[in-house]
């Protein structure tokens, strides 16, 4: 789908900055599975599982 790829790239600044103690992963929807939108949601939920604590940062690049 365009403009949801690539953010790997932007995010690796932060990443590579955050202390060991922080688990961190980056999750480019394409690649998961589906088509579309709703697809790659249900997708990011599974990934994500039963985890007490989330913080998204979402970029869209047009």
């Amino acid at each position: 789908m365009p403009g949801v790829d690539g953010i790997g790239k932007l995010f690796e600044p932060i990443l590579s900055s955050l202390p060991p103690s922080i688990e961190a992963e980056v999750i480019t929807l394409s690649s998961l599975n589906g088509n579309d939108i709703r697809a790659q949601v249900e997708g990011v939920v599974k990934l994500i599982g039963d985890q007490e604590e989330v913080i998204f940062a979402v970029k869209s690049i047009q």
